[in-house]
């Protein structure tokens, strides 16, 4: 019982001796704060600091004013002229660094730094362009290249190739200026910046804001999570060259919302992919889809998947000046009702200045659907065609089907064209007997000789030749018409060899 005693009252008293020596290890390894300068021990002018990680050039600090208190393994300065950090391999990520109060621990190999920290973030040559052969260095790099930060507070910990910012945080790259809600985590050797407790980014043409945020350096690629809202601002300057109709989107912002988001550049193109309750809208406008790509060089945006299209009118398809000249009453009542349209996919090219509506595509306002494969809008001249199973139903009376259906908006003209399946050569319509057979229109004729001139001035340049026994297997369209136009504007052969007629009453009265 003794001995235990012995034994017990043995390991004790090691055990504080030990603990009461390693109080100065322990302080020197966790102590950061700066000290007064009264309490100088060393001092060093116009010096550089080197740290090394299992023999690698891990850091370097050169400052004009280095100093040294008790402890051997705390060095101080109030300025840092420049830093540098690099990360396992010795290669260089982050360049420029300069700073106000900052403290070295040489024993955990930690680096302080608690004002006005800015620096470069650099892309790794050897990971962004491998194979070229060329070593582009830190100071051949342009600025548009690098990403610039900032913070109030640095914290820096070579073992673990880990850097982490706060307070006042930004990250700036070209004319945009990321700023996290709270920190940002930055991998040395993977060389990833992480943000996790929200951010904004901003620009003089766009901000954006959402949850997370996961910027490859190398790649010029970013992963953005959460809550994500993307906003395009109006335009502050407008070229007076541009249509009325464009003049009248650019005026109003735009904003995108998702779920997930990809930024890349590469090659001078920037692209943008989006996905999950993604939701676009502008005054009177919203498009709905599952997933999106944006290429910003290009200025060409696609989605994807469930597309909706929300208009509260059409009246921005025209110009003041255009509205005012408009006779068509259904075409000025359309103008002003809602839409909705439903695709697989919708594409808008901004550079064509062409929106295009893909699969399943239905249209529908309160007195008319027209459903299609294909739908394209050109925005420059309003043109709207109609491709594939084209269907158009009126008030549920009217119906037409055809294989291509052209409105033009502005001319107030309707082109409708069939594409036959077969054709067999024996079988001939007279045309007397198609006149007769087709349900009158109430139309003007003025209204039908317009639509005709413009359809066979478009035959014409293909050469055709009509006449008795002519076929017409090699000729792709035909044409479904009302009685009024025909007999004024159309001269061609009594037959023409067909292998469908469809009649259709009241074209014009459909749009």
């Amino acid at each position: 019982m003794k001995q235990h005693i012995i034994t017990k009252y043995v390991k004790t008293s090691i055990i504080v001796v030990v603990t009461f020596l390693s109080i100065p290890f322990f302080m020197d390894y966790f102590k950061t704060e700066e000290l007064v300068q009264d309490e100088k021990k060393v001092e060093m002018k116009q010096s550089t600091i080197t740290g090394y990680n299992e023999g690698k050039l891990s850091w370097k600090i050169e400052s004009d004013n280095i100093w040294s208190t008790k402890s051997r393994y705390l060095f101080h300065a109030n300025h840092i002229l420049s830093g540098f950090i690099y990360d396992s391999n010795g290669e260089l990520v982050i360049d420029g660094v300069k700073a106000k109060k900052l403290t070295i621990n040489t024993r955990s190999n930690t680096i302080t730094i608690l004002e006005s920290f800015e620096a470069d973030l650099l892309a790794r040559e050897d990971k962004k362009k491998e194979g070229i052969g060329s070593k582009l260095y830190a100071e051949e790099m342009t600025q548009s290249e690098k990403i610039k930060i900032r913070s109030d507070e640095l914290r820096y910990y070579s073992d673990s190739k880990k850097t982490y910012l706060s307070t006042n945080v930004e990250l700036e790259k070209e004319d945009a200026v990321i700023r996290p809600l709270k920190s940002v985590e930055i991998d040395n050797d993977d060389n990833i910046a992480y943000i996790d407790e929200g951010f904004v980014m901003i620009s003089d043409e766009y901000r954006v804001s959402g949850n997370q945020m996961v910027i490859y350096i190398d790649e010029d690629l970013s992963e953005l999570y959460g809550n994500l809202v993307f906003e395009k601002f109006p335009s502050k300057n407008i070229d007076d060259a541009i249509d009325e109709q464009e003049k009248t989107l650019i005026r109003h912002s735009t904003i995108l919302s998702c779920d997930e988001a990809v930024y890349k550049e590469s090659n001078e193109v920037k692209e943008l992919i989006v996905s999950g309750n993604i939701i676009l809208t502008q005054k009177g406008k919203t498009v709905t889809g599952d997933n999106g790509v944006y290429d910003q060089s290009n200025n060409y945006f696609e989605l994807i998947g469930n597309i909706t299209v929300e208009l509260d009118d059409l009246d921005w398809l025209y110009d003041e000046e255009t509205k005012k000249k408009l006779a068509n009453e259904d075409i000025k009542e359309s103008l002003n009702q809602a839409t909705h349209i439903k695709s697989d996919k919708i594409v808008f090219d901004g550079d064509n200045k062409l929106t295009t509506l893909f699969g399943h595509v239905t249209i529908i306002q309160d007195d008319k659907t027209i459903t299609a494969d294909k739908v394209v809008l050109h925005d420059e001249t309003s043109l709207v065609e109609c491709e594939g199973k084209v269907k158009v139903v009126k008030e549920n009376e009217d119906t037409l089907y055809c294989s291509f259906l052209t409105i033009n908006i502005q001319k107030e003209q309707f082109f409708i064209f069939l594409i036959y399946s077969s054709i067999s050569p024996t079988s001939h319509f007279s045309i007397e007997r198609l006149l007769h057979s087709c349900h009158l229109s109430e139309k003007s004729p003025h209204d039908f000789s317009i639509f005709f001139d413009t359809f066979f001035s478009y035959f014409s340049s293909c050469d055709c030749m009509f006449s008795d026994s002519a076929r017409i297997s090699f000729f792709k369209y035909s044409l479904i018409f009302s009685v009024p136009a025909i007999a004024s504007t159309l001269r061609v052969p009594a037959e023409i060899a067909v292998s469908e007629i469809i009649l259709i009453r009241s074209i014009i009265s459909v749009f």
